[in-house]
Parts: structure tokens; sequence; C-alpha cells
């Protein structure tokens, strides 16, 4: 108990005691404050369950505040992603019971309710823009720290066990590198659209991006890169022809622009970049992946019905790391259903992007861009953005304006209101 009973805990406690009694004003302040902690898991003196306490009963008190407005008509896609992922957690937990894998006991019953929780936020559009809002606020700040930690300053979380990968707030580095590749698209979006108006929405969105940015390339994991680089590509592809030569030369400039804020701050401030300083010629990290895939086939061929317990997998069979692949990890720990069930989540996934943006508005086309970098997240991270509330949130609200739309044009929300096209990710205030 008096471990629990730190100053850090006790302010933690009184922030969101503080959010809470906000709440009975104003929704929309809470549903900041709760998104807030989505990217943020480690703090010094903090023990881990606290934050998902927050995060879980704090999804929990929005969903019994706000009723769902989004029309029926609008539901079927993101209801599809929620039983695919019921399904897959249902199938992981089961399997889990019977190899007597506490750890991934927890993981089905994170998933579950995460889905769960997060398919009702979605489906409530009022608070909407002060959980963008929110988020955005939480990566930056957890980004920030992992400028810090790059820095090696002490800061209120820790870098990693090797001191030479900085995952800011979260618990380890390709869970940060998601976040942050998320909120720098959305921060990337926020900027170009707003630019005209030099508005709040705008001079906050310039913070963000340039944040996230340096917290992504310092932070030492590959994934959010990769998935920046798709979304480019993927957004290029889409725009293919609309886009004149002012839009080439703006993309250009934010690209200009983006190197040599990390020039800067590498020659000016002395930032680590893990990517660069650390790099292994030998490939051993890119090896260590394709390797792990070798070896989670390798465990389902041995335990093809019920997968292996991760303890079995890792120290058992000699594994270093679990397989960094969504449908490959879930082979391994839930056999052939674990396989299949993973199999069509992710393939649900490529089927929404292969289908394109259900719009050509902007925002559309920057849901559409995380949407792509989420599903190269699956490739690169063992159990990809679908674990937990932090993560399914964020998940059905870009499928719900990369794919679906809040409103279709002249439709109202069960609420009776029509929000104007582009009204809900453009608020940020």
């Amino acid at each position: 108990m008096a471990d629990l009973l730190t100053p850090q805990t006790i302010a933690v406690a009184v922030l969101a005691g503080a959010a809470l009694a906000l709440s009975f004003r104003d929704i929309t302040k809470f549903a900041f404050a709760w998104a807030f902690t989505f990217p943020i898991d480690v703090i010094n003196g903090v023990p881990g369950w606290v934050f998902d306490g927050l995060r879980y009963g704090g999804a929990a008190w929005v969903v019994l505040r706000v009723g769902a407005d989004l029309p029926q008509t609008r539901r079927p896609i993101l209801r599809n992603m929620a039983i695919l992922l019921a399904v897959l957690a249902t199938i992981r937990g089961s399997m889990a019971i019977v190899n007597h894998d506490q750890p991934n006991v927890r993981v089905g019953l994170m998933m579950a309710s995460g889905t769960a929780l997060g398919y009702l936020v979605a489906l409530r559009t009022k608070v909407h823009p002060p959980i963008i809002t929110g988020y955005l606020a939480g990566v930056t700040f957890s980004a920030s720290v992992s400028v810090l930690q790059s820095l090696h300053w002490t800061v209120i979380a820790p870098a990693n066990i090797y001191g030479s990968r900085y995952p800011g707030l979260s618990t380890y580095t390709a869970v940060f590198s998601w976040h942050a590749a998320t909120a720098l698209i959305v921060a990337a979006y926020l900027v170009a659209s707003r630019v005209r108006y030099r508005d709040r929405t705008f001079w906050f969105a310039l913070i963000v991006a340039p944040t996230c940015l340096l917290g992504l390339v310092t932070n030492g994991a590959q994934g959010g890169m990769l998935g920046v680089a798709a979304a480019t590509l993927a957004v290029a592809w889409t725009q293919r022809r609309l886009a004149s030569g002012k839009h080439v030369a703006t993309v250009a400039a934010g690209a200009l622009a983006a190197a040599i804020v990390v020039m800067g701050a590498v020659a000016v401030a002395g930032i680590d970049i893990p990517s660069i300083s650390d790099y292994d010629r030998s490939f051993t990290n890119e090896r260590s992946r394709i390797d792990s895939w070798q070896q989670g086939i390798e465990a389902l061929i041995d335990h093809p019905l019920t997968g292996t317990s991760s303890h079995d997998y890792l120290f058992g069979r000699g594994n270093r790391i679990m397989p960094h692949l969504l449908p490959l990890e879930s082979a391994a720990v839930a056999g052939i259903a674990g396989l299949v069930a993973a199999s069509a989540v992710v393939g649900y996934l490529a089927w929404l992007i292969l289908k394109g943006p259900v719009d050509r508005r902007s925002h559309t086309i920057a849901a559409y861009g995380v949407l792509v970098s989420l599903l190269v997240n699956t490739l690169t991270e063992p159990q990809g953005p679908f674990m937990g509330v932090g993560r399914a949130v964020p998940l059905f609200l870009i499928i719900l304006y990369a794919c679906v739309g809040t409103v279709a044009s002249g439709e109202t929300t069960e609420a009776g209101q029509a929000p104007q096209p582009g009204q809900l990710p453009n608020r940020a205030s």
C-alpha cells in the first residue's frame, strides 16, 4: 500500500478527480482529459494498472454520460471490425486458459473489453473532437519525454533497459512509435487544412507535428516511420488526379521543413537517433523479425490446435522475441483458430484500404492515411493496434472517418444534428 501512495500517484488521482468533477458540467472536458491518458503507460512511482483503470473507467463513464448518435446506417463497418476483434479475443483468451498462460489471458480480456468500449465510444460523435485533441496532447507529452530521454536527461519515465531506446511514456518503443506516427499524420493534416485561418487548431497542431516527428525518429523503433511513409504513398496515390503543382510544392516544402527540424535538433541539441547511431550493418534487427515469423510457424506446426504459452514459446523453445506479425503471433499462442481469426482482422483492414476512402474530403483522406499506417503496424508489432482502450478508441475513430463518415450528405445524427463536412475532426478546441 505504501508503494501505491506515492506523490506521483496522488497527483494522478487528484487530476482524475478534477476531470470527473468537471464532467458533470461539461463532458467534453472530461473526454479531453481521458484521451490524454491513451498513450501514457509508464510514469515513475505510478503503478501501470492506475492508467489502465483511468482508461477503462473513463470509457465507461463517457458511454454512460453520452448517448449514441451515429446513425444506424453508418455502423455496419464498425460493427464488423468489433465482431472480428471479439472473436480473436475470445479465441486467444480461451487458448490461454488451456495453456495456463496468464499473460495471454490478460491480452484476451483487454482486447475484448477495449474493443467493446472503443466501438461504443465511436458511436458518440459529440465527444470525438475533445478525444482527438486530448489524444494529440497526450502523444505530444509522451514524445517530449522521448526526446528528453534521447538527451539522457532524468525525466518522469526511464529509457529502456539498454539505455538506447526511448519509448517516451509507453511500455516499449513499438507502441510509442505507433502513437507518434498517428499523431504526426493527424497534426500534419490540421496544419495544412487550417493554415489560412491561423486559429487555435493551427497553432496547436504546429506544436504537435514537430514534437511527434522528433519523438518518432528518436525512439528507436522503425514501425512508425514505415507507417508514415506508407501513409504518404497511399494519400499521394488517392490524390494523384487532383494534385496540382501547388500541392506538390506544399508537400515538398513540408518535407524539407521536417528534415530541417530533425537535422537542427541533432546538430544543436545533440539528440540521439538510435536508427542512425546504433544502426547494425549486419541487419540483425531486420533478420530477427524474419526469424520470428519462422519460429511462429514452427510453434504452430508443433501445437496446431491450441498453440503454446508465451512463457514456453520464449523460454522453453528458446526464442528471443514473439513473432512480429499479428497472425503468426496469434498462431503461436492460439493455434490454427488464432491464425484464422487474426488473419481475418488484418484482411478486413486491408480490404477497407483497397476500397479506398469513403469520400474525397481532406479529413477523410488524412484518416485513410492513418488507416494505412495502422495496417503497417500489424506487420511490425506482435499484437498490432488492437489491445486495450488506448488503442481501440483511436482505431475505431480512424475507421469511422476514413471508411464510413459520421453522416452522409443531407443525413442527420440520431440527436437531430447534421455536422458540416469536416467539422468534427477540424475542431480542436
